[in-house]
C-alpha cells in the first residue's frame, strides 16, 4: 500500500519536464550522427544496399535530373509472411 500511495503522493514539476527534455534532446544529438553515417546500418554491405542508397540520393535530392517531388513519392512494402 505504501508503494501506491508514494505514487500519488509524486508531483511532476517544470523541473522535472525540463529535465527529460534536456536529457532527450541530448540522447538524440548523439543518435542522429550514427543513423546518418548509415542509412541502412542493418544491412549487409553489397549491391542492393548501394543501389537503393543511391537511387533514394538521387529521389530526393533537389536539381537531380531524377529528382521526385515529396507529394508525388509513393513507398511500398512487401512483408512475406
Amino acid at each position: 500500500m505504501e508503494y501506491r500511495e508514494e505514487i500519488k503522493n509524486l508531483k511532476i514539476t517544470r523541473f522535472h519536464v525540463l529535465l527529460v527534455l534536456i536529457v532527450a534532446v541530448l540522447i538524440g544529438r548523439t543518435a542522429v550522427p550514427a543513423l546518418a553515417a548509415d542509412p541502412l546500418g542493418s544491412w549487409r554491405e553489397g549491391a542492393n544496399k548501394r543501389l537503393i542508397i543511391e537511387f533514394v540520393e538521387k529521389a530526393t535530392t533537389p536539381g537531380s535530373p531524377d529528382f521526385v517531388a515529396p507529394e508525388d513519392r509513393v513507398a511500398t512494402f512487401d512483408i512475406d509472411k
